[in-house]
Protein backbone atom coordinates (compact mmCIF):
# COMPACT_ATOMS: atom_id res chain seq x y z
CA UNK A 1 0.00 0.00 0.00
CA UNK A 2 1.18 3.60 -1.30
CA UNK A 3 2.18 5.29 2.05
CA UNK A 4 2.44 9.45 2.16
CA UNK A 5 3.62 10.55 5.58
CA UNK A 6 2.51 14.29 6.37
CA UNK A 7 4.42 15.32 9.71
CA UNK A 8 8.30 14.26 9.20
CA UNK A 9 11.02 16.25 10.52
CA UNK A 10 14.38 17.27 9.56
CA UNK A 11 16.92 19.82 10.29
CA UNK A 12 20.34 21.44 9.57
CA UNK A 13 22.94 22.28 11.70
CA UNK A 14 22.86 26.31 11.65
CA UNK A 15 19.01 25.00 13.70
CA UNK A 16 20.99 23.71 16.23
CA UNK A 17 23.82 26.47 16.82
CA UNK A 18 20.89 28.99 16.56
CA UNK A 19 19.39 27.26 19.31
CA UNK A 20 22.30 26.53 21.41
CA UNK A 21 23.15 30.15 21.44
CA UNK A 22 20.10 31.40 22.91
CA UNK A 23 20.08 28.72 25.52
CA UNK A 24 17.25 26.64 23.71
CA UNK A 25 18.28 23.21 23.34
CA UNK A 26 16.29 21.55 25.73
CA UNK A 27 14.11 24.57 25.26
CA UNK A 28 11.07 21.77 25.19
CA UNK A 29 13.12 19.47 27.39
CA UNK A 30 13.35 17.07 24.28
CA UNK A 31 16.24 17.35 22.01
CA UNK A 32 14.98 16.86 17.87
CA UNK A 33 17.55 13.40 17.20
CA UNK A 34 19.77 14.78 13.94
CA UNK A 35 19.16 12.45 10.98
CA UNK A 36 21.51 12.59 7.76
CA UNK A 37 19.11 12.33 4.50
CA UNK A 38 20.22 9.02 4.06
CA UNK A 39 19.28 7.79 7.42
CA UNK A 40 15.71 9.87 6.55
CA UNK A 41 15.26 7.60 3.25
CA UNK A 42 16.33 4.40 4.78
CA UNK A 43 13.80 4.90 7.61
CA UNK A 44 10.94 5.18 4.68
CA UNK A 45 12.24 2.54 2.89
CA UNK A 46 12.15 0.63 5.92
CA UNK A 47 8.54 2.05 6.99
CA UNK A 48 7.25 1.36 3.03
CA UNK A 49 6.78 5.28 3.23
CA UNK A 50 6.99 6.75 -0.68
CA UNK A 51 7.15 10.01 0.81
CA UNK A 52 7.08 12.57 2.98
CA UNK A 53 6.24 15.69 4.15
CA UNK A 54 9.07 17.66 5.88
CA UNK A 55 8.75 19.91 8.72
CA UNK A 56 11.27 21.78 11.03
CA UNK A 57 10.26 21.17 14.63
CA UNK A 58 10.14 23.16 17.86
CA UNK A 59 11.49 24.55 19.68
CA UNK A 60 10.34 27.80 16.66
CA UNK A 61 13.56 29.67 15.80
CA UNK A 62 13.00 33.11 16.55
CA UNK A 63 14.38 34.73 19.53
CA UNK A 64 13.73 38.94 20.20
CA UNK A 65 17.58 39.77 20.87
CA UNK A 66 19.03 37.59 18.24
CA UNK A 67 15.94 38.73 15.83
CA UNK A 68 17.90 39.03 12.22
CA UNK A 69 19.14 36.20 12.99
CA UNK A 70 16.15 33.65 13.19
CA UNK A 71 14.78 35.56 10.15
CA UNK A 72 18.36 34.51 7.95
CA UNK A 73 18.06 31.50 10.00
CA UNK A 74 14.45 30.45 8.92
CA UNK A 75 15.54 31.20 4.71
CA UNK A 76 18.30 28.78 5.71
CA UNK A 77 16.14 26.22 6.60
CA UNK A 78 13.56 26.72 3.58
CA UNK A 79 16.65 27.23 1.16
CA UNK A 80 17.87 23.48 2.82
CA UNK A 81 14.41 21.55 2.51
CA UNK A 82 13.77 23.19 -0.99
CA UNK A 83 17.21 21.52 -2.05
CA UNK A 84 15.95 18.36 -0.46
CA UNK A 85 12.74 18.32 -2.94
CA UNK A 86 14.88 19.41 -5.93
CA UNK A 87 17.53 16.21 -5.05
CA UNK A 88 14.45 13.37 -4.12
CA UNK A 89 11.36 14.85 -5.91
CA UNK A 90 10.34 11.95 -5.42
CA UNK A 91 10.74 11.36 -2.08
CA UNK A 92 10.17 14.88 -0.52
CA UNK A 93 7.85 18.04 -0.42
CA UNK A 94 8.00 20.43 2.27
CA UNK A 95 6.46 22.90 4.59
CA UNK A 96 8.13 26.64 4.95
CA UNK A 97 9.12 27.77 8.53
CA UNK A 98 8.47 31.88 8.65
CA UNK A 99 10.22 33.92 11.23
CA UNK A 100 6.88 35.10 13.74
CA UNK A 101 6.17 36.61 15.31
CA UNK A 102 8.17 39.16 13.11
CA UNK A 103 4.71 39.55 10.98
CA UNK A 104 5.73 41.63 7.82
CA UNK A 105 9.36 39.47 7.85
CA UNK A 106 6.57 36.39 8.03
CA UNK A 107 4.51 37.62 5.49
CA UNK A 108 7.96 37.61 3.16
CA UNK A 109 9.37 34.57 3.94
CA UNK A 110 5.94 32.95 3.53
CA UNK A 111 5.67 34.71 -0.09
CA UNK A 112 9.30 33.93 -0.80
CA UNK A 113 8.82 30.19 -0.05
CA UNK A 114 5.54 29.21 -1.82
CA UNK A 115 6.62 31.31 -4.95
CA UNK A 116 10.23 30.75 -5.31
CA UNK A 117 11.14 27.68 -3.83
CA UNK A 118 7.96 25.18 -4.04
CA UNK A 119 7.34 24.75 -0.56
CA UNK A 120 3.96 22.50 -0.59
CA UNK A 121 2.67 24.73 2.29
CA UNK A 122 3.56 26.73 5.55
CA UNK A 123 4.62 25.46 9.29
CA UNK A 124 3.26 28.03 11.81
CA UNK A 125 3.84 26.98 15.61
CA UNK A 126 0.94 26.93 17.79
CA UNK A 127 2.84 29.86 19.25
CA UNK A 128 5.65 31.67 18.23
CA UNK A 129 7.51 33.47 21.35
CA UNK A 130 3.49 33.96 22.65
CA UNK A 131 1.95 35.20 19.86
CA UNK A 132 -0.76 32.73 19.36
CA UNK A 133 -2.23 31.54 16.24
CA UNK A 134 -5.61 33.50 15.37
CA UNK A 135 -4.41 36.88 17.15
CA UNK A 136 -5.48 39.73 15.44
CA UNK A 137 -1.61 40.50 14.81
CA UNK A 138 -1.38 37.59 12.51
CA UNK A 139 -4.25 38.49 10.35
CA UNK A 140 -2.06 40.20 7.41
CA UNK A 141 -0.45 36.43 7.43
CA UNK A 142 -3.50 34.99 6.76
CA UNK A 143 -4.91 37.34 4.32
CA UNK A 144 -1.49 36.67 2.08
CA UNK A 145 -1.98 32.72 3.15
CA UNK A 146 -5.95 32.87 1.89
CA UNK A 147 -5.23 34.45 -1.25
CA UNK A 148 -2.49 31.72 -2.59
CA UNK A 149 -5.02 29.05 -0.84
CA UNK A 150 -2.28 28.09 1.15
CA UNK A 151 -1.74 24.58 3.27
CA UNK A 152 -0.39 25.40 6.95
CA UNK A 153 0.29 23.03 9.39
CA UNK A 154 0.59 23.61 13.01
CA UNK A 155 2.93 22.83 14.95
CA UNK A 156 2.85 22.48 19.32
CA UNK A 157 4.94 24.65 20.73
CA UNK A 158 6.31 25.04 24.79
CA UNK A 159 3.53 27.65 26.04
CA UNK A 160 4.66 30.64 26.81
CA UNK A 161 4.57 32.73 28.79
CA UNK A 162 5.26 28.67 31.31
CA UNK A 163 5.98 28.64 34.96
CA UNK A 164 8.95 26.75 35.14
CA UNK A 165 8.16 26.00 38.94
CA UNK A 166 4.81 24.46 37.59
CA UNK A 167 6.04 22.01 34.99
CA UNK A 168 9.72 21.21 36.92
CA UNK A 169 9.32 17.70 35.80
CA UNK A 170 9.78 19.02 32.29
CA UNK A 171 7.77 16.80 29.92
CA UNK A 172 5.87 19.30 28.28
CA UNK A 173 6.03 16.95 25.31
CA UNK A 174 3.30 14.93 26.95
CA UNK A 175 1.01 17.05 27.84
CA UNK A 176 2.00 21.27 27.43
CA UNK A 177 2.09 20.20 23.31
CA UNK A 178 -1.45 18.96 22.81
CA UNK A 179 -2.79 21.58 25.28
CA UNK A 180 -1.00 24.22 23.51
CA UNK A 181 -2.33 23.02 19.95
CA UNK A 182 -5.67 23.05 21.47
CA UNK A 183 -5.07 26.23 22.88
CA UNK A 184 -4.53 27.70 19.79
CA UNK A 185 -7.21 26.19 17.64
CA UNK A 186 -10.05 27.36 20.18
CA UNK A 187 -8.03 30.97 19.73
CA UNK A 188 -8.43 30.56 16.13
CA UNK A 189 -11.69 29.59 16.31
CA UNK A 190 -12.83 32.39 19.07
CA UNK A 191 -11.43 34.90 16.09
CA UNK A 192 -13.25 33.25 13.22
CA UNK A 193 -10.23 31.86 11.01
CA UNK A 194 -11.80 29.55 9.26
CA UNK A 195 -14.80 31.74 8.31
CA UNK A 196 -13.10 34.75 7.49
CA UNK A 197 -9.90 32.98 5.69
CA UNK A 198 -11.79 29.88 4.10
CA UNK A 199 -9.23 29.33 1.72
CA UNK A 200 -6.04 28.19 4.09
CA UNK A 201 -6.05 24.70 4.92
CA UNK A 202 -5.28 24.23 8.29
CA UNK A 203 -3.78 20.54 9.01
CA UNK A 204 -3.87 20.00 12.90
CA UNK A 205 -1.17 17.21 14.68
CA UNK A 206 -1.65 14.52 16.55
CA UNK A 207 -5.66 12.96 15.62
CA UNK A 208 -6.50 16.54 16.94
CA UNK A 209 -5.06 16.91 20.15
CA UNK A 210 -7.47 17.63 22.61
CA UNK A 211 -9.70 19.21 20.51
CA UNK A 212 -11.94 15.85 19.96
CA UNK A 213 -11.76 15.02 23.53
CA UNK A 214 -13.68 18.78 24.73
CA UNK A 215 -15.67 19.16 21.67
CA UNK A 216 -18.85 18.43 22.90
CA UNK A 217 -17.95 20.39 26.46
CA UNK A 218 -17.42 23.60 24.74
CA UNK A 219 -20.27 22.91 22.14
CA UNK A 220 -22.47 23.42 25.50
CA UNK A 221 -20.11 25.61 27.67
CA UNK A 222 -21.35 28.96 24.40
CA UNK A 223 -25.02 29.68 25.25
CA UNK A 224 -23.37 29.88 28.60
CA UNK A 225 -20.37 31.64 27.30
CA UNK A 226 -22.67 34.21 25.17
CA UNK A 227 -24.96 34.73 28.31
CA UNK A 228 -22.52 36.13 30.69
CA UNK A 229 -20.86 38.00 27.67
CA UNK A 230 -17.80 36.38 27.58
CA UNK A 231 -18.70 35.39 23.78
CA UNK A 232 -20.90 37.87 21.67
CA UNK A 233 -21.91 35.55 19.45
CA UNK A 234 -21.64 31.53 19.52
CA UNK A 235 -18.99 29.50 18.49
CA UNK A 236 -19.61 26.95 16.37
CA UNK A 237 -16.61 24.47 17.25
CA UNK A 238 -18.11 21.49 16.03
CA UNK A 239 -18.84 22.55 12.38
CA UNK A 240 -15.59 24.42 12.39
CA UNK A 241 -13.75 21.05 13.75
CA UNK A 242 -15.28 19.80 10.70
CA UNK A 243 -13.32 22.03 8.32
CA UNK A 244 -9.81 21.39 9.56
CA UNK A 245 -6.77 18.23 8.34
CA UNK A 246 -5.98 15.71 10.76
CA UNK A 247 -2.44 13.75 11.01
CA UNK A 248 -2.45 10.59 12.72
CA UNK A 249 1.13 11.36 14.34
CA UNK A 250 1.38 10.21 18.18
CA UNK A 251 1.04 7.14 19.98
CA UNK A 252 -2.98 7.83 21.28
CA UNK A 253 -3.62 7.45 17.33
CA UNK A 254 -5.42 4.17 17.69
CA UNK A 255 -7.57 5.60 20.47
CA UNK A 256 -8.29 9.04 19.10
CA UNK A 257 -9.56 7.54 15.43
CA UNK A 258 -12.42 6.54 16.07
CA UNK A 259 -13.18 9.43 18.35
CA UNK A 260 -11.94 12.14 15.23
CA UNK A 261 -14.00 10.52 13.02
CA UNK A 262 -16.92 11.02 14.86
CA UNK A 263 -16.15 14.80 14.24
CA UNK A 264 -14.47 15.15 10.99
CA UNK A 265 -14.83 13.37 7.54
CA UNK A 266 -12.41 10.53 6.59
CA UNK A 267 -11.48 12.69 3.59
CA UNK A 268 -9.67 15.04 6.38
CA UNK A 269 -7.17 12.79 7.80
CA UNK A 270 -3.98 11.76 7.14
CA UNK A 271 -1.24 9.73 8.31
CA UNK A 272 2.13 11.29 9.93
CA UNK A 273 5.01 9.72 11.45
CA UNK A 274 6.35 12.03 13.84
CA UNK A 275 9.93 10.72 13.06
CA UNK A 276 12.87 11.02 14.25
CA UNK A 277 10.61 11.71 17.46
CA UNK A 278 9.36 8.44 16.28
CA UNK A 279 12.18 5.97 16.36
CA UNK A 280 12.93 3.93 12.87
CA UNK A 281 12.06 0.81 13.64
CA UNK A 282 8.52 2.51 16.01
CA UNK A 283 7.61 3.68 12.58
CA UNK A 284 6.92 0.38 11.23
CA UNK A 285 5.59 -0.92 13.89
CA UNK A 286 3.38 2.10 13.96
CA UNK A 287 2.25 1.72 9.96
CA UNK A 288 1.05 -2.36 11.15
CA UNK A 289 -0.57 -1.40 14.65
CA UNK A 290 -2.63 1.31 13.19
CA UNK A 291 -3.24 -0.71 9.69
CA UNK A 292 -4.85 -3.93 11.92
CA UNK A 293 -6.92 -1.72 14.10
CA UNK A 294 -8.10 0.04 10.93
CA UNK A 295 -8.91 -3.32 9.26
CA UNK A 296 -10.21 -4.40 12.67
CA UNK A 297 -12.85 -1.80 12.37
CA UNK A 298 -15.64 -2.06 10.20
CA UNK A 299 -16.10 2.12 9.63
CA UNK A 300 -12.98 2.68 9.14
CA UNK A 301 -11.21 -0.19 7.13
CA UNK A 302 -13.44 1.66 4.42
CA UNK A 303 -11.20 4.66 4.20
CA UNK A 304 -7.94 2.89 4.71
CA UNK A 305 -6.17 3.97 1.96
CA UNK A 306 -7.54 7.59 2.13
CA UNK A 307 -6.00 7.82 5.60
CA UNK A 308 -1.96 6.67 4.49
CA UNK A 309 -2.08 8.31 1.05
CA UNK A 310 -5.24 9.04 -1.25
CA UNK A 311 -6.39 11.98 1.34
CA UNK A 312 -2.77 14.05 1.14
CA UNK A 313 -2.57 13.12 -2.76
CA UNK A 314 -5.76 14.63 -2.87
CA UNK A 315 -4.95 17.64 -0.75
CA UNK A 316 -1.15 18.77 -2.10
CA UNK A 317 -2.40 18.11 -5.92
CA UNK A 318 0.07 14.83 -6.34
Amino acid sequence: MKIIDIHQHFSIPEYFDYLEKNNALMEDSILLPRKSVSEMIAMMDDAGTDLAVLTISSPHPYFKETADEGIALCRKINEAAADLRRRYPDRFRFHAVVPLPDIDAAIDEAIYALDNLGASGIKLASNSRGLYLGDPAMDPLFEELNKRGAIINIHPHRPEPLNDALYSARIIPVFEFFADTTRAVLNMLGHKIPDRFPNVKIIVPHCGAFLPNIADRGQQFMPLLMNIGVLKENIKIKENLYKFYYDMAGNPTPDLLPLLTRFVPASHIMYGSDYPFTPVHKCFERIHQISTFIDGHDELSRHKEKFFHANAEHLYGL
